[in-house]
C-alpha cells in the first residue's frame, strides 16, 4: 500500500493449516502462521531501499514440534535502463 509517493508499506499474514491422517504422524494436526511486513523507499529514479521482516511460528497437536522463527533483511537496489 503506498503511503505516499516514495512509501510503500506491504503486510501480509498466512495461514496454514494440516492433519496427518496416515503413517507415523496420523492424528497430528499443525497450524503454521506467518506474518510478512515489507517497507520500501524510492530514494530517487534509479536507487531505492527496502527492509523486510517475516515471522512465523509453528502450533502442533504434538507440543516437541513447535518453534517459532524471526528473520529480517535490508537491501538496496540500483536501476539503470540502457
Amino acid at each position: 500500500k503506498p503511503i505516499g509517493e516514495q512509501l510503500t508499506l506491504t503486510p501480509s499474514i498466512t495461514v496454514n493449516r494440516m492433519e496427518y491422517t496416515e503413517g507415523d504422524n496420523n492424528g497430528r494436526g499443525d497450524t503454521s502462521y506467518l506474518a510478512t511486513l515489507v517497507v520500501a523507499y524510492t530514494i530517487s529514479e534509479w536507487v531505492n531501499v527496502s527492509a523486510a521482516t517475516n515471522y512465523m511460528w509453528k502450533r502442533s497437536s504434538e507440543s516437541n514440534l513447535d518453534f517459532e522463527d524471526f528473520i529480517g533483511g535490508v537491501t538496496m537496489g540500483f536501476n539503470y535502463a540502457f
